[in-house]
């Protein structure tokens, strides 16, 4: 692209129905190339913004429907892109405009600038704006000199991994040889080696899952018993044998001596010691805790929890923990609503419900969760919306290139364009309405 191509165009933005445009004031009619505005129209080009061509006075302005996007410039303000997101914008990129040459376009006539790239915020994917004039540039130094100026200055790139990608892209770049086809290649093979590591260690990771599944299926039944289970079971068999010895004893057994009552109580005595013993021995080193109590902890679940030795009771040790009263303070006590400060949009329709409390100097209103800071719950909201800055004490609203489009006291504004908001300033966003408070 020439160094002078920007500078002999003029910018600026228009709502019109449920479209935002980006207006470009081209100059003169006669300088546009009509059968490049036929190819890129009529082909609909893949990762162009589509534009229409109008003539007014003598002068050219093209119309790029820019609807539902953001400009690059403003997602690298708001977003950290990972390795992979960045690898494939730069892919994109030179992609477009190394296909620009198949539908008789200039490869001079993109332009290169963050602020005239936009992105479909949702998933990433780029419309690079053309402009329809003859211009004569050395495409690979200004394409060259943007991605240096991305990877330096308005990106923030995550870059962790093994593979030194962003280095990798700054040796290429820094080549004199450079050409969009040994990049793309380059750039491709980062994208497509990635999710092929990424899938060998997926299968790698199958590996120990598989075995440790295959042991704990080869492992006997007795192991899955919960621990406690064994001795309690042991207990209660020793509880039958010796019940049962009583019995014979007394049934079947004649004690000498004259007084046979006291023979069989001592001797009775003598079985419950030695059972004593035993359930001490089988039972030691089985912990009974407190279960907290639930909706299924019922005095008959609680008693069964005991005897399949998953539960039982606790006496809690050391001294129960005494509360101590609160000091007398002069403190005034601080209630739970109070004012913060932070502007507000009061709803009219749900009032109290779904106000908006603006707590930060640059806030997002949108339905895209995670990329905005506050949800809107109406399908009619675009994904990003709107925007509220403050700047120099001062509120600033700026609709984001919406469908159903911004409204400030029932006009509707012009996309990327900020619009100063004042006390008592009814806004709309699509058909939402809120009163604004300055507090």
């Amino acid at each position: 692209m020439a160094e002078n191509l920007k500078d002999r165009l003029e910018f600026s933005y228009e709502s019109i129905g449920t479209s935002s445009y980006l207006i470009i004031k081209t100059g003169l009619r006669e300088e546009i190339l009509d059968y490049q505005v036929s190819m890129a129209v009529c082909n609909r080009i893949e990762r162009l913004v589509q534009f229409d061509l109008k003539s007014i006075n003598g002068y050219a302005f093209c119309y790029y429907n820019i609807t539902s996007k953001l400009a690059l410039s403003f997602l690298l303000k708001r977003r950290r892109l990972s390795r992979n997101e960045f690898v494939k914008l730069l892919a994109d990129m030179a992609r477009t405009i190394a296909d620009s040459v198949g539908y008789l376009l200039s490869d001079s006539c993109f332009l290169l600038d963050s602020d005239y790239i936009f992105i479909n915020p949702e998933n990433l994917e780029i419309a690079m704006v053309y402009i329809p004039v003859n211009a004569d540039g050395d495409t690979c130094k200004a394409f060259k000199d943007f991605i240096l100026k991305l990877i330096l200055q308005l990106a923030d790139i995550e870059e962790k991994g093994s593979d030194n990608f962003l280095q990798r892209i700054l040796a290429f770049v820094k080549n004199d040889l450079f050409n969009f086809s040994d990049f793309l290649k380059m750039l491709d093979s980062m994208l497509y080696n990635d999710e092929a590591n990424e899938a060998e260690s997926c299968d790698k990771a199958e590996i120990p899952a598989a075995a440790a599944l295959e042991q704990y299926n080869a492992e006997p039944e007795d192991n899955a018993a919960p621990k406690g289970v064994k001795p309690v079971a042991a207990a209660l068999l020793s509880q039958f044998a010796i019940a049962a010895a009583v019995i014979l004893v007394v049934k079947y057994i004649k004690l000498p001596g004259g007084n046979s009552f006291v023979n069989y109580l001592a001797l009775i005595l003598i079985i419950i010691a030695v059972d004593i013993l035993i359930l001490k021995k089988v039972l030691k080193g089985v912990k009974f805790q407190m279960k907290t109590a639930t909706s299924n902890d019922t005095p008959e679940n609680m008693l069964a929890d005991v005897f399949a030795g998953t539960g039982g009771f606790k006496i809690p040790e050391g001294k129960p923990e005494v509360k101590s009263k609160p000091t007398a303070s002069n403190n005034t006590v601080l209630l739970g609503s109070f004012k913060t400060g932070d502007p507000i949009l009061k709803s009219r329709s749900n009032p109290g419900v779904e106000d908006i409390v603006v707590n930060k100097s640059d806030f997002l209103i949108g339905r895209l969760k995670d990329q905005v800071d506050f949800v809107s719950k109406s399908a009619a909201v675009g994904k990003i919306h709107a925007q509220i800055i403050k700047r120099n004490e001062a509120w600033f609203l700026m609709d984001l290139n919406s469908v159903n489009g911004t409204y400030v006291n029932d006009g509707r504004i012009a996309g990327n364009v900020e619009y100063q908001l004042k006390d008592g300033d009814t806004i709309a966003f699509a058909n939402c309405e809120y009163v604004f408070e300055d507090r």
